[in-house]
């Protein structure tokens, strides 16, 4: 049986320019690691690492100023009592916008491991200036 112990949200924004919100549910009190990821699995930013919380609702901004436009992943680990840690992530989509006008785009990636057929994923964005 696996103890039913978070509820990861998906971040909004997104995709997102500039700041994102991260926001999770603890259902009951765990140890917990929340990181983000890019797409070659780098932790790129540690909120904090096997940190002792309480249950209740909890929110955190993210800014991928400093990175490149892409896909990121947010992820959560939590731990109760003597069960495996359970990791769970969400894809996020940073685009700057950086020398682009305002207009419909589509963000496409495009990833292949080994001799697999390669994963596609398209997310159409808005940008206004």
């Amino acid at each position: 049986m696996i103890p039913e112990i978070f509820a990861l949200y998906q971040n909004y924004p997104n995709p997102f320019n500039s700041e994102t919100t991260i926001s999770f549910d603890l259902l009951q009190p765990a140890i917990i690691s929340l990181y983000i990821n890019d797409a070659a699995g780098r932790i790129i930013h540690l909120f904090f690492e096997e940190n002792q919380m309480n249950k209740g609702l909890y929110s955190y901004n993210w800014s991928g100023e400093n990175f490149s436009s892409g896909l990121y992943f947010m992820t959560i680990q939590a731990q109760v009592d003597d069960y495996l840690p359970i990791i769970f992530s969400r894809k996020m989509i940073y685009w700057s916008g950086e020398n682009f006008s305002s207009g419909l785009y589509f963000m496409t990636i495009q990833a292949q491991v080994d001799d697999y057929l390669p994963i596609i994923f398209s997310r159409k964005m808005i940008y206004l200036k």
